[in-house]
């Protein structure tokens, strides 16, 4: 909720600035342990979310509960609560890992997984509200409507939200790969005390990172 509403409903409410560079920092440990231990390829969606492709992992570890269950207490052996949830798209995975008891959508499942829940969890909050001047509350009810008169009256904004409400995935995983190293560096036999030399050997390591990125697929 807004800040405002909470702290008139909790006035003794406790503020605190997010640090940001703190919980990447924080969060980077997570990301090594689970990409060494359980899952080599995944995504960082954020500090506190990531995404993986499941289907060889599972095969691995016997099933998609037991990876469930593994990456949880990866996570737990750094001292810290994880949640797991498994599905066809990154969104409703997302979803299922905040049940918390390790939720795993069926195949061909997102639908009927996402159909009780209120339009607001789309994350379009303009297309919420409007939605719920139209008497839609749940993401059922706006998955039922034609897509032909969503694209007609809600435009690109309502034409994506409904695709994902049907089940549908807005994009795959991007996964990055835990064993490359892309540092570049250049060393000067001796100091290099002009600030133009140095500003000329950044800019060709910048052109090789670029170069190195793009080459493994992670730019």
């Amino acid at each position: 909720m807004r800040l405002p509403t909470a702290q008139a409903r909790c006035p003794g409410l406790r503020v605190v600035e997010r640090d940001l560079a703190a919980e990447v920092r924080l969060f980077e440990q997570v990301v090594h342990r689970v990409e060494a231990e359980v899952v080599p390829r995944l995504e960082v969606i954020r500090p506190g979310l990531l995404a993986a492709p499941a289907r060889g992992a599972a095969r691995y570890w016997g099933g998609e509960p037991q990876l469930s269950v593994r990456l949880v207490a990866t996570v737990a052996e750094l001292g810290l609560p994880a949640r797991a949830g498994i599905a066809d798209s990154t969104f409703v995975a997302a979803l299922a890992a905040r049940r918390g008891d390790g939720v795993v959508v069926p195949a061909d499942g997102n639908a009927a997984f996402l159909s009780p829940y209120p339009v607001g969890v789309l994350g379009v909050p303009r297309l919420a509200e409007l939605l719920k001047q139209l008497g839609i509350r749940t993401v059922g009810d706006f998955a039922r409507l034609p897509a032909g008169r969503v694209a007609e009256r809600l435009g690109t904004e309502g034409i994506g939200a409904h695709r994902v409400a049907r089940g549908g995935s807005a994009r795959p995983v991007s996964v990055r790969t835990a064993v490359q190293d892309h540092t570049v560096q250049r060393l000067f036999e001796a100091a290099e005390e002009q600030l133009d030399a140095v500003v000329f050997v950044a800019v060709a390591l910048a052109d090789e990172l670029h170069e190195r990125l793009a080459a493994a697929g992670v730019v």
